[in-house]
């Protein structure tokens, strides 16, 4: 389970952003939707939602974890071993 993806320098997206399915408990959450994980104190959310205004980057983020699941599965395979990483 993904508990946190940060990213910088990709696409659009200069800045470093964050996106974490970590709970914030309120009054209005039901005690039940988050889920604890093991190895893991704080609870968390099955889901994340993307939203915001026209061309503010939600594309670039989805890219970006599509880059790193890309380089999680294939680096070590498509990858030179003194190369870096892939720009």
């Amino acid at each position: 389970m993904l508990i946190e993806f940060r990213c910088e320098n990709h696409r659009s997206i200069r800045d470093e952003q964050a996106l974490s399915t970590e709970a914030v408990l309120t009054e209005e959450i039901h005690a039940e939707v988050p889920r604890t994980v093991k190895g893991h104190k704080e609870k968390l959310l099955p889901a994340v939602a993307l939203y915001g205004a026209n061309a503010s980057g939600k594309t670039n983020v989805l890219k970006a974890l599509t880059y790193m699941k890309a380089a999680v599965l294939n680096s070590h395979r498509l990858w030179e071993p003194e190369g870096g990483i892939n720009r």
